[in-house]
């Protein structure tokens, strides 16, 4: 950990990790005293070994906000709160209002056509936030959450393809039955295939569960 006039390391200033093979992490604790209350940077110089040359050198840093405390510290066990892997139900979720406001004013209107982008730092619940989605605007919107990840190796087909079935299984799900194209069309011409019929049939389906309601 670099020196800094914010802040005095208290523990684990320097450690050492022996072999970090690829694709492997090591997840290291510290601790630092505070010389004031707000943000503040913290730093680390980081020195290692690779194939090409040894005592190599990096730095990084990032921001961490210090409050005073209201009253004094005290430890909670169990833990209540998940972390690690998304919330994808509701009964453990809590807070974010002004992110579920923020969408619903930016989506609701006639002439809304905007798009959203969710961004910050890893582990911060942006992808719990989507799974929430598809309760918070179930009386408006009909909500496909698509993971993007390892999908742009599949080529254009697969992607287009397992975006269409994302979002029939969706619908399925709600009720609204919409028969995927088969996956020869995709191949043939999938720019086409994706975008038209597809949606086509979504319409249809959601015009017929709509007319069932009111019936």
């Amino acid at each position: 950990m670099s020196p800094s006039d914010e802040y005095a390391p208290v523990e684990g200033r320097e450690q050492q990790v022996d072999i970090l093979p690829p694709g492997e992490r090591r997840e290291l604790a510290f601790a630092i005293r505070p010389k004031h209350a707000g943000r503040l940077r913290v730093s680390w110089r980081i020195t290692f070994d690779d194939a090409l040359s040894d005592d190599r050198t990096c730095e990084f840093g990032d921001l961490v906000e210090f409050v005073e405390a209201d009253r004094p510290f005290q430890r909670i066990f169990p833990i209540p709160y998940v972390t690690g892997t998304p919330l994808q139900t509701s009964h453990t979720f809590v807070g974010r209002q002004d992110v579920f406001d923020f969408v619903r004013e930016h989506l609701l209107g006639a002439y809304q056509n905007n798009v959203i982008v969710l961004h910050g730092q890893r582990r911060t619940g942006k992808t719990s936030i989507l799974y929430r989605l598809h309760q918070v605007m179930a009386e408006s919107h009909l909500c496909v959450l698509i993971d993007m990840q390892g999908q742009a190796a599949r080529g254009e087909v697969d992607l287009l393809y397992s975006m269409a079935d994302d979002i029939a299984y969706t619908l399925e799900n709600q009720g609204i039955q919409v028969e995927l194209p088969p996956r020869a069309d995709f191949e043939e011409s999938p720019e086409f295939f994706f975008p038209q019929p597809l949606f086509a049939k979504c319409v249809q389906g959601a015009r017929r569960q709509e007319s069932l309601a009111h019936v």
